[in-house]
């Protein structure tokens, strides 16, 4: 990989849309494009309007798409050699793959495509090494995971064997700080899905434990129909 120039300025997107431009960092300074459509403001309280949004430090909307905890200290680590770690330079290596409604990318690209070719979810579940396939898909997709937060987690997108339908999926761990959280959160989720509550997650959720292996669980075709529930979905106990 070659070192990235500084990224004094980014080009921020909501979906495919080009919305404005961010620079910094002194100041940091977010400007509209031209005749944009007041639908297509970054955030609530920073309304289309013809004059720049100034501010001493990154605008709060921008700092909730970048990494923290686990995640910062081990993307720190994976570019301290090709690429500066400030707040700029983690959003145009991470923006492009941002979970939210805002990406980022630098000023003369678009945002990256989804992978050509998904991991097969049924191998993922399966695996009986938790540690080497969570350090596997650490290695290989963690510049490619903009999740803000702190636990280790990575973004992949993986495929149904049974009905090679591909989704995104969160592949996530935890740290002996905050133990079993994402088992925790799998289940908070599960909950809500069972309960028929209407906040289930886009993309689903794989804890895992190292050195515990998977159990797959199938959800049932009432499920499958639901938006945003997962198919298969793994368990990071013994059952």
């Amino acid at each position: 990989m070659q070192a990235l120039p500084p990224p004094y300025k980014l080009r921020v997107w909501i979906e495919n849309a080009p919305v404005g431009n961010l620079e910094g960092p002194d100041p940091y300074v977010f400007a509209y494009r031209p005749d944009l459509a007041a639908s297509l403001a970054v955030s609530l309280t920073m309304p289309v309007r013809l004059q720049s949004w100034t501010d001493r430090v990154l605008h709060p909307i921008f700092q909730m798409n970048l990494p923290e905890g686990a995640m910062l200290i081990a993307i720190r680590q994976a570019i301290a050699k090709i690429a500066r770690t400030d707040d700029l330079s983690l959003l145009q290596i991470l923006g492009g793959y941002q979970t939210g409604r805002n990406r980022f990318t630098s000023a003369d690209q678009k945002p990256p495509q989804p992978a050509a070719t998904p991991e097969a979810l049924d191998d993922i579940l399966k695996y009986p090494d938790t540690e080497e396939l969570f350090h596997d898909l650490m290695g290989r997709y963690l510049l490619q995971s903009g999740i803000s937060g702190v636990q280790p987690k990575v973004m992949i997108a993986a495929r149904e064997r049974a009905t090679l339908r591909s989704s995104s999926y969160i592949v996530k761990s935890w740290g002996s700080d905050y133990p079993y959280l994402a088992a925790n959160e799998y289940f908070c989720m599960t909950a809500v899905k069972r309960s028929g509550g209407d906040s289930a997650p886009n993309r689903p959720l794989i804890p895992i434990q190292i050195g515990h292996p998977f159990r797959l669980k199938s959800a049932t075709d009432s499920e499958a129909n639901r938006p945003g529930i997962p198919i298969q979905i793994g368990h990071p106990f013994e059952g």
